[in-house]
């Protein structure tokens, strides 16, 4: 294994996963103006990826890097930061979305 090589491993949690399309629901919701922030509760989360989160925490030679608590505050991942989405499309992260990510990746990379 690479562990056994002395070789670091690091496995990002699961994002969270809005299931439409955020920039254009965005965009709908300012041309109808609709004001409602969306996103996902940490509740939902944590169920809709509870397989993958019980996999990881029996997860051997690998260090974890949780991002519920970085893309979610108070128990609820919002779906943007103001006015910025924080994904491109239904599961992918925005550039803002990765940069806030920035921080756990910065000390997983930083430890030795």
């Amino acid at each position: 294994t690479l562990a056994a090589r002395g070789i670091r491993v690091g496995v990002l949690a699961p994002i969270p996963y809005p299931g439409l399309e955020v920039p254009e629901q965005m965009a709908r919701d300012i041309v109808l103006g609709v004001s409602a922030e969306k996103g996902q509760s940490l509740q939902d989360y944590t169920a809709q990826n509870r397989d993958a989160l019980q996999l990881l925490q029996g997860l051997q030679g690998a260090q974890v890097i949780a991002v519920a608590p970085i893309l979610c505050k108070d128990g609820f991942c919002p779906f943007a930061q103001g006015d910025m989405p924080v994904f491109v499309d239904s599961s992918h992260l925005s550039p803002i979305g990765a940069l806030s990510l920035k921080p756990a990746l910065d000390e997983f990379f930083a430890a030795p």
